[in-house]
């Protein structure tokens, strides 16, 4: 994280509030050296809602769960089921004050770790208990009250085998944003819709367009299913490269005290080990 503070300020026109890099994120210093699949190791104040720590709506929680190598994880390669997942982690880094980020390009190398989430066994979706097989990835603290808006991108990967998988019902990941160190949920939220209020509503819109070129509206990336046609290989694609994600999160705008939650509700779908997505290159700015 390239952190808070004054110092990462663009000037802007002179009649507009200057952007603040709020928070950068390239996963790659500080999510261990573990090149497999199974890398727990999390950011400087980020927290994995593991043994029901979080609540996500309502009185629903995260998996109990206690082991810290499911759910979301680190890694610089392809995931551990087939049929899912990138080839490896962004190359193309954040946006900066001064860089916009166009191009999704993967590589496999340790210098380009990112974060996913790991569908295959305990973390798949139970038919007979979904609620038990929810994950979140908590932020650390971030302070947006000196803006009026609020935009956050970050490149995400979201390829499944199965075109159809979860009969694109609505479920996949979401992305809340509220005041607590516990809860993602509506009661807490940091700005009107950014909290969850079931397991396919609330939280932030996520705009985007998908290697096919078709542009992108959802509070759960991956609910009208996947955002690449390929994945889990070795060989760069335009069909594979990651998409980047742009969410607006001035809802939150003049709080002190935000935290932000990645959070997978997962599909009920045969194979439900195909819905391993990564997340990588996260920027935040304020203005």
């Amino acid at each position: 994280m390239l952190g808070l503070g004054s110092s990462l300020i663009s000037s802007g026109a002179v009649s507009e509030a200057p952007r603040v890099l709020v928070a950068s994120y390239n996963l790659n210093d500080d999510t261990g050296t573990s090149t497999n699949s199974l890398n727990s190791t999390t950011p400087s104040g980020w927290a994995k809602g593991l043994s029901a720590a979080h609540t996500v709506f309502g009185t629903t929680t995260t998996k109990n769960a206690s082991s810290g190598l499911i759910g979301w994880v680190f890694t610089t390669a392809t995931t551990a089921s087939a049929q899912t997942g990138p080839g490896g982690g962004h190359v193309g880094g954040p946006d900066t004050l001064d860089t916009v980020v166009t191009d999704g390009t993967w590589e496999v190398n340790t210098d380009h770790r990112y974060m996913h989430y790991e569908a295959t066994g305990a973390n798949g979706f139970d038919g007979s208990d979904p609620i038990t097989n929810i994950y979140t990835m908590r932020t650390d603290e971030l302070d947006f009250s000196s803006y009026s808006s609020v935009e956050m991108t970050f490149w995400a990967h979201n390829f499944c085998f199965t075109a159809n998988q979860g009969t694109k019902d609505g479920y996949g990941m979401g992305l809340a944003v509220t005041t607590n160190t516990t809860s993602a949920s509506s009661a807490v939220e940091a700005g009107s819709g950014l909290g969850f209020t079931s397991f396919t509503a609330g939280g932030a819109t996520m705009v985007y367009t998908d290697t096919t070129g078709a542009s992108r509206s959802e509070v759960r990336l991956g609910g009208a299913g996947r955002a690449q046609t390929t994945g889990h290989t070795d060989s760069l694609a335009d069909s594979n490269k990651w998409v980047k994600v742009t969410a607006d999160l001035s809802a939150a705008a003049g709080e002190s005290s935000v935290y932000l939650y990645f959070t997978m509700f997962p599909h009920a779908a045969t194979s439900a080990f195909q819905q391993d997505i990564g997340i990588d290159s996260i920027a935040i700015i304020g203005q």
